[in-house]
């Protein structure tokens, strides 16, 4: 049947119109949402996070249990103007359209007077509840469309309403028109300029934008079976959720498209597109059953299909989307298998974001073809999901969301690539989170509604919640227990509470609680700010005991003074980590001892680990002799008026380097400065130091090096 349905679409394409050709765009990445650069007066598209989102978590007293919605996009699609200067662009009389929502609702409450549902500038034509055209038809008072019920609904009754309205707003939010060959921009760093390829419309929800385009109950937690309907002129295809039903082709020249989805999911996640696309066709042959297979279905613009370019010169559907079987396979291994009907992209411009995981359809923003953006593409498939499969129940808990596909993409790296290059991609969100605010940033529960989507508090830190449940709980426990979360809650909404409560009865005495965990990491801002402190000293059975001393310096309002948490400590010789021990710290200050088998050379906390700073590491051992050719100060000893120097090497941006006593104490800055990657030989003046033993300290974003060195006067 699936196979039927692909043919007879194809077959509609090929007597379709003609697709014409036309050029480029202007964008700049960073994570998951993206500033876009372009006609748009408000260039970060901050409409979106400055509305006022609902924050009250009651559920309304009925579940919506399926969604046939019939839009009719002729209009909107069939108007091409241009001003006198021949520019082309849309106005507020193009974007009117009809559309009836038709939806089953289950009441669950006793004495229901009155159906709430979200709605924002319709005019609702008419109201039929349970085959019956009420009399009165209501219209949204503050965004609000109440609808009366008869006293004899009664609780467990299951409803028929169906809502005739039209659409008539003038602001891109929620539907979105774009005509051809709009001017986008011109893409930096190149004399290249971005022109819209065909008009298109489309839909894009999140957060609470649903409710601008169809009427519904526009919260996370109720989710619904999906049926779209969008009729177009002849030429346009619609892409949309689940699998193609059925195209008809009407004798006045318009196309309506027929998507059903039969996996229950949230408003934001549902979407419609439509513009002259060709369609790209893959098969995902399931892990759990190779004789079975998804279909995966790519909309692009046939100038992107056709590229042969993969130097970034030009948007390349077919290399850009080719990954996306090998995608699928990888992350329904560490999952569980692929959930959903079908999986596909459809590429956008103009588009505010960079993409959008709508269920069994991401959204991608047409630049990504252009800088094939492989982890772009993972984040939004991971979200099917972690995000789509299990969803948020209020937007106070986005983190799940957001952090887990943001983790994902390093997942992807690891499974593709080595865990080196994972442990490198979270090393990068905790560079972005430091750099970003840190410790002064809020926590990840509940951001402020214009922070709903701030990339270093719910992109990058979350995903470090992620990968700190995998390290404090090891592999086996933890993919385990993430599985089972999938499996068990599949198709549903979690509150963070939720969450929390599946791991903790998965897991019997975690090193550290979970109640303590998400107290600290979700329900708090702020991460530890460590100081150690380590002697080594030799033992006459040849072996060494070394005392650590670990002491939290953190000290900003509302983040915890102590942090219960394993950190992991690495002991170097010859410049190779020789042993490595996980030290669970539950104080402000706290002593560890330990024997080991050989003297280190250095000691170091695993920022691989936890998400932490060093403040700095003191380490009382021996001196080292460095020769010309590696990093170390020399001379050492040194001498009052010799040129002593530090070489060493460091990883760009933020570099301290700083030299502390022998008792932990600094005593002198010498950089607080960007650099870039490299090695550097620097010349130290240490005339103002009295005769004794010191550490330089050499800390950038990620990594921290410490030099012994004596001084004689």
């Amino acid at each position: 049947m699936k196979l039927l349905i692909w043919i007879l679409l194809l077959t509609f394409l090929i007597f379709s119109e003609t697709f014409s050709n036309t050029l480029y765009e202007m964008i700049f990445i960073d994570g998951d949402k993206y500033e876009t650069k372009d006609f748009h007066p408000n260039a970060h598209c901050n409409h979106k996070y400055d509305m006022l989102l609902s924050e009250n978590l009651d559920r309304r007293p009925y579940d919506i249990l399926s969604y046939n919605l019939y839009m009719d996009w002729v209009h909107p699609l069939s108007q091409e103007k241009v001003n006198i200067n021949g520019v082309p662009y849309v106005d507020s009389t193009d974007r009117i359209w009809k559309g009836i929502n038709s939806m089953r609702i289950r009441i669950d409450s006793f004495n229901v007077e009155f159906i709430e549902l979200d709605a924002v500038d319709f005019l609702i034509n008419s109201v039929t509840l349970n085959s019956v055209k009420l009399s009165n038809t209501p219209q949204p008072l503050n965004n609000i469309l109440k609808i009366p019920l008869n006293p004899n609904i009664k609780a467990g009754d299951t409803i028929n309403l169906s809502i005739e309205y039209t659409y008539k707003s003038n602001t891109q939010d929620g539907f979105f028109l774009y005509p051809k060959k709009m001017f986008v921009g011109v893409i930096p760093n190149t004399n290249d300029t971005a022109w819209i390829e065909e008009r298109i419309a489309y839909t894009m929800s999140q957060p609470e934008s649903a409710r601008k385009w169809m009427p519904c109950n526009d919260n996370p937690y109720d989710k619904a079976i999906s049926t779209i309907k969008v009729r177009v002129p002849l030429g346009f295809i619609v892409a949309s959720n689940g699998l193609l039903q059925k195209i008809d082709t009407l004798a006045d020249k318009t196309v309506i498209y027929y998507w059903s989805d039969d996996a229950p999911i949230a408003t934001y996640l549902m979407a419609a597109t439509a513009s002259k696309y060709v369609i790209m066709s893959d098969w995902y042959k399931k892990v759990s059953n190779p004789n079975d297979s998804i279909p995966i279905i790519h909309f692009v613009w046939e100038k992107d299909f056709r590229s042969s370019k993969t130097d970034g010169t030009e948007y390349n559907a077919t290399r850009t989307l080719s990954t996306t079987p090998k995608m699928l396979e990888t992350f329904s291994k560490v999952f569980n298998e692929y959930p959903f009907s079908k999986y596909g992209t459809v590429i956008l411009q103009q588009f505010w974001a960079g993409g959008m995981e709508h269920q069994t359809l991401s959204s991608i923003n047409r630049v990504w073809l252009r800088t094939n953006e492989q982890f772009g593409l993972a984040h939004e498939l991971a979200h099917q999901w972690l995000g789509d499969l299990i969803t948020c129940a209020t937007w106070k808990d986005i983190w799940i969301n957001e952090g887990g596909a943001t983790w994902s993409e390093a997942i992807y790296a690891e499974h593709t690539i080595s865990k080196s290059f994972y442990n490198t991609l979270m090393l990068n969100r905790r560079a972005t989170y430091l750099k970003g605010g840190g410790i002064a940033l809020f926590r990840c529960y509940a951001p402020a509604m214009k922070d709903l989507f701030n990339y270093y508090v719910t992109y990058a830190k979350s995903s470090w919640v992620y990968h700190m449940l995998r390290t404090m709980l090891g592999d086996e426990a933890f993919f385990n227990t993430l599985r089972n979360l999938l499996d068990e809650n599949k198709f549903k909404s979690l509150t963070t509470e939720d969450f929390k409560e599946f791991f903790s009865r998965s897991n019997a005495n975690p090193p550290v609680p979970f109640e303590t965990f998400f107290n600290q990491w979700i329900y708090s801002p702020g991460h530890p700010i460590f100081n150690l402190i380590s002697e080594t000293y030799r033992k006459v059975d040849n072996k060494y005991y070394t005392k650590i001393t670990l002491t939290q310096t953190q000290n900003f309002p509302y983040v915890p003074d102590v942090f219960i948490t394993p950190v992991k400590v690495d002991f170097y010789k010859d410049r190779e980590i020789k042993y490595s021990e996980v030290l669970v710290t539950d104080s402000r200050s706290k002593i560890f001892d330990l024997e080991l088998d050989f003297f280190p050379d250095s000691i170091s906390i695993d920022t691989t680990y936890i998400l932490c700073e060093v403040s700095s590491i003191i380490t009382n051992i021996r001196e080292i002799t460095y020769d010309n050719n590696l990093d170390g100060i020399f001379p050492n000893p040194a001498k009052s008026g010799d040129e002593v120097k530090l070489r060493t090497s460091v990883v760009g941006d933020r570099v301290y380097i700083e030299i502390y006593d022998n008792f932990g104490r600094k005593v002198k800055d010498l950089i607080n400065a960007d650099l870039t990657n490299g090695s550097y030989e620097i010349n130290l003046n240490l005339n103002d130091l009295s005769s004794g033993s010191y550490y330089v300290l050499v800390k950038d974003i990620n990594k921290y090096k410490t030099y012994k060195f004596i001084l004689h006067h």
